[in-house]
């Protein structure tokens, strides 16, 4: 190759769409290569896509190994209820390559989870709409949904959906009712522990809970 438009085409081919942080990325393994040796570019090319896949590098020449790679990302996007009809929004197929299993989407009343393993935390969906983001965590004892509008950091708490879990129970026994008890009282409504969710929908996996 005697300039790098073989491996932008390339690359091209795995991100015809790319959101601006995956651009950023591919702009700087672009400039990274300018100042390697030209014979090494495939081969890191072939590394670069291998890195953003979360695969291990397959065998064979640079064509083949292309070949091998695409197919593998076609079945990632099959696996997360894509279609090549781009149903799905490009930054959403994109990012839960790179998310933990725990984080992921909502979209069209459907769940796309993160392909990486992590350990037992909360589960924390973003469900993008127009203007703004809906964060659903779910938790043991209970889901709590926030709204989040774009281009702000703040979230406002929008409900709290209790888990009821049905256990068999004795017959209860009959005894006298010797007076009212109060049983509904106030509970003032916790902090938002998950604040640190202040990106926008399409970098929402670079946050931890």
């Amino acid at each position: 190759m005697s300039d790098t438009s073989g491996i932008e085409k390339a690359i091209e081919r795995f991100y015809p769409n790319p959101t601006n942080l995956v651009k950023d990325e591919i702009n700087a393994f672009i400039n990274s290569c300018k100042i390697q040796n030209p014979d090494e570019w495939e081969k890191l090319t072939i590394s670069f896509i291998a890195s953003n896949l979360r695969v291990d590098i397959p065998e064979g020449n640079f064509d083949e190994q292309l070949k091998i790679l695409y197919h593998i990302k076609l079945n990632l996007m099959k696996e997360n209820g894509s279609s090549l009809n781009k149903e799905i929004p490009g930054f959403i197929t994109e990012n839960v390559l790179k998310m933990p299993s725990n984080r992921g989407y909502i979209w069209k009343d459907k769940k796309y989870f993160g392909k990486i393993p992590t350990e037992n935390k909360p589960v924390v969906l973003f469900e993008p709409r127009k203007g703004k983001t809906f964060i659903h965590v779910f938790e043991a004892t209970e889901t709590k949904i926030f709204e989040k509008l774009k281009g702000q950091k703040e979230q406002r708490l929008l409900k709290i959906i209790k888990h009821v879990t049905i256990t068999e129970r004795p017959r209860p026994v009959r005894k006298p009712i010797k007076e009212k008890e109060e049983v509904n009282k106030l509970v003032p409504e916790s902090s938002n522990k998950f604040s640190v969710l202040d990106s926008d929908s399409e970098t929402e996996y670079t946050s931890d809970v």
